[in-house]
């Protein structure tokens, strides 16, 4: 071992940090409370009066997206 750093990669680091922030992606969360719902536990509220609205625009989007 040398004691030398080893090269800085900035794309790596900046991508790293990327992950390290991101945001799961709102079909993730319906689907986590979703199964939150089936185990028993109560659902969010705003899910709860949003939910088939937010799934439908995602819908939507999606179709758009193929198009």
């Amino acid at each position: 071992m040398t004691g030398k750093p080893e090269p800085y990669d900035e794309e790596e680091t900046i991508e790293a940090a990327r992950e390290r922030s991101a945001v799961p992606h709102l079909r993730e969360v319906l689907r986590r409370e979703s199964d939150e719902h089936l185990k028993g536990r109560r659902r969010d509220t705003a899910l709860e009066n949003w939910g088939p609205e937010i799934a439908a625009e995602i819908l939507n989007h999606l179709y758009k997206f193929n198009d």
